[in-house]
């Protein structure tokens, strides 16, 4: 796991969900690059993308189990 991947569940932990704009304003960084970052933890099964019932055109990003129980196993 990089730095960048930790921190960025780091951030899903503490707020519970967010979003990718949420992520790429606080980190200061180009949105592809934290699209870069969600895809590898997608993929690992750490972050999972939810569709936002009141706006569909917003996706929340939130930690699964296995995601929380490696950030906390790591924190």
């Amino acid at each position: 796991m990089t730095v960048e991947q930790y921190t960025t569940m780091g951030h899903i932990h503490k707020f519970g969900s967010c979003s990718s704009t949420q992520l790429f304003t606080e980190f200061g960084v180009n949105k592809s690059t934290i699209t870069s970052i969600i895809n590898r933890l997608v993929e690992r099964q750490l972050v999972e993308r939810n569709n936002d019932p009141n706006d569909r055109r917003t996706i929340d990003l939130s930690l699964t189990d296995d995601g929380k129980d490696l950030f906390l196993r790591l924190d």
